[in-house]
């Protein structure tokens, strides 16, 4: 249209402030896009009542001590978990089975360690 318009209507300074429109459009996408796609880069945005439930159903058994526990957000809506736990008796599929039922939960790596060794 801007061309159209400045070669019939001699209108020249359409085509660069089109060009300019244009430009603003995608500034406001780009930014937007930084905003949302920040908080999950940057960890911002972590749930901590996800956490604390987590956290409360690995240790229930009084022995149980969980080491390094890191959770983080992949996309909107899941979550990717890692944990290092010291244990007596459980394996890392006994813990992974605990937290199957967190349905935010995509992925979840578990490292687990003797007690005797800590």
């Amino acid at each position: 249209f801007a061309l159209t318009a400045g070669k019939y209507l001699g209108w020249s300074w359409l085509d660069p402030f089109m060009g300019a429109v244009g430009s603003i459009v995608i500034l406001k996408w780009a930014y937007g896009l930084i905003i949302t796609t920040s908080e999950i880069l940057m960890d911002r945005n972590t749930n901590q009542g996800l956490i604390d439930e987590i956290q409360k159903i690995v240790t229930a058994d009084g022995e149980t001590k969980i080491l390094d526990f890191h959770l983080w957000k992949i996309n909107s809506s899941e979550y990717a978990a890692m944990m290092s736990i010291s244990s007596r008796k459980m394996g890392p599929a006994h813990f992974k089975s605990m937290l199957g039922h967190f349905k935010e939960i995509a992925h979840v790596t578990v490292e687990v360690n003797s007690l005797k060794d800590h």
